[in-house]
């Protein structure tokens, strides 16, 4: 499948708080609903984060967070969880979308596997893990993506 090209706008200044959508539209519940449901994955065992930010004329727009776990291209990454976000009823209309990416330089979740540690050994990696979280470090924005959804993508 060919996908429709992607366009790098790099920007300054950008505003990283939710803007003011359509009023049909609740951003905040259908954030909540979608990080507590498929985000929290990504967070914790991939090494990004996503938020929604505006859905507005039927384009998307999302900040993604990257943390040196996650491996994949910028412009992978943006259409992989542009996507993601489209599959959620309210969104299912977008025709494009518009992401913002960020290095970030602290880990976006933790997780403890069960079967490879015993409590202790478990707990103090779980204790490392969230005082990586708790070291202030800025995120760095890498650009701004920008595309459309693909004709034949099933919604």
């Amino acid at each position: 499948m060919t996908h429709a090209p992607l366009s790098l706008v790099t920007i300054s200044g950008f505003d990283d708080g939710m803007k003011e959508a359509s009023p049909e539209i609740d951003i905040k519940a259908i954030s909540q609903r979608h990080i507590c449901s498929i985000d929290k994955l990504y967070r914790m065992h991939g090494g990004l984060s996503s938020n929604l930010i505006s859905y507005d004329d039927r384009v998307i727009e999302l900040e993604i967070r990257t943390s040196p776990k996650w491996t994949k291209s910028p412009e992978v990454t943006a259409r992989q969880l542009a996507e993601c976000w489209k599959r959620n009823r309210e969104l299912s209309d977008a025709v494009g979308f518009v992401v913002h990416l960020y290095d970030q330089l602290v880990p976006t979740g933790v997780s403890m596997p069960a079967k490879e540690a015993t409590l202790s050994t478990g707990l103090e990696g779980l204790l490392e893990q969230l005082k990586q979280l708790a070291e202030p470090k800025p995120d760095i924005l890498v650009g701004t993506l920008n595309g459309l959804f693909d004709d034949d993508e099933q919604d």
